[in-house]
């Protein structure tokens, strides 16, 4: 994932009148944020002061889904804390383009100016192309990140019920319906209970009674 999104954000920067970029990734149903390819530490920087202070343009383009631009960081009044220290950083204009597709808001493509008025309207509909790409490479990795949990924790029930079916002369169907019962009682996931099972190669009091019912 972390190669496409440097791409995107690198020719982001060259195609348009910023000096450094980076993407904000909304974590949690949009309580938390984390940022990805960023081009500068300054980058990293002026975005993790936004989500400390849950203010900034980053913040604002991620949550609400809409772009966000600033000719003049410091004298911003929508960002009285936030634009003051960016522009001590260094930047003094940005543009956020928002990153979403597939029904959710997935976060926003920040392009940094270390100058102001350096972006124009082109620069802004540039922005937001370079967002939709960001917003295919970032669905396509959380799909293919969902699909290998899910592989592994297939596995993972293979591998416990293969212990159940050898200690308790089980078959798999009936090793299966004893992992689902645990999971119930204990309120746990059955991906959880088969990882520790595999894990420790061991089985909580809970299963072996179940297993001998």
């Amino acid at each position: 994932m972390h190669d496409a999104v440097e791409h995107i954000v690198s020719f982001a920067v060259r195609s348009t009148g910023a000096a450094y970029g980076g993407i904000t990734l909304l974590q949690a149903g949009g309580r938390r944020f984390q940022s990805v390819g960023a081009t500068d530490p300054r980058v990293e920087r002026a975005d993790a002061l936004q989500y400390e202070l849950r203010e900034g343009p980053c913040v604002d383009a991620a949550v609400e889904v809409r772009s966000v631009h600033s000719e003049s960081l410091e004298h911003d009044a929508r960002w009285p804390r936030w634009g003051p220290a960016a522009a001590e950083l260094g930047f003094h204009s940005i543009i956020s383009a928002e990153v979403h597709g597939r029904g959710q808001r997935i976060g926003a493509l920040n392009l940094y100016g270390t100058s102001h008025t350096t972006f124009t309207s082109d620069d802004l509909d540039v922005a937001r192309l370079f967002a939709g790409h960001g917003a295919i490479a970032l669905a396509n990795a959380r799909s293919e990140d969902t699909l290998l949990e899910a592989l592994d924790t297939r596995t993972m029930i293979g591998q416990a019920q293969g212990i159940l079916m050898e200690r308790f002369d089980l078959d798999a169907e009936q090793a299966f319906a004893v992992l689902r019962r645990y999971s119930q009682e204990s309120n746990r996931r059955v991906g959880e209970i088969v990882a520790e099972i595999v894990a420790t190669r061991q089985l909580p009091d809970s299963v072996e009674r179940l297993a001998g019912d």
